[in-house]
């Protein structure tokens, strides 16, 4: 099974309480055939996470068996959330490091 990269991006952002976030975001689009797991055949982790404490964190990945997930903190099972398409999927990873961290001056990622 091939992969090609589409996106791989670090960056940091500040809340209003003046607290550095740290942002890693990857995207891969899976060559057909690939596990059903993997929504649209896209392979992703997206992690924010506070620098100074880093298992303060909202982890969003995606693999067998679990399919599309997210981590906060240090719960390791996770939960799953509906794919409904990328789009979707980076506003709510975008909006549940808002509700972690606070809020974000003009927070609308890298990747807007």
């Amino acid at each position: 099974m091939g992969a090609t990269r589409i996106f791989e991006e670090k960056w940091s952002v500040y809340t209003v309480d003046r607290k550095e976030v740290t942002i890693f975001m990857d995207l891969y689009q899976l060559s057909p055939p690939h596990d059903p797991s993997f929504p649209e055949g896209y392979k992703f982790s997206w992690i924010a996470f506070d620098p100074s404490q880093p298992e303060n964190r909202v982890l969003f990945d995606c693999h067998p068996p679990k399919g599309p997930h997210l981590h906060i903190d240090s719960d390791a099972a996770g939960a799953p959330f509906d794919w409904k398409s990328l789009d979707q999927a980076i506003e709510f990873f975008y909006s549940k490091v808002r509700d972690r961290f606070g809020e974000i001056p003009d927070f609308k990622g890298a990747l807007k």
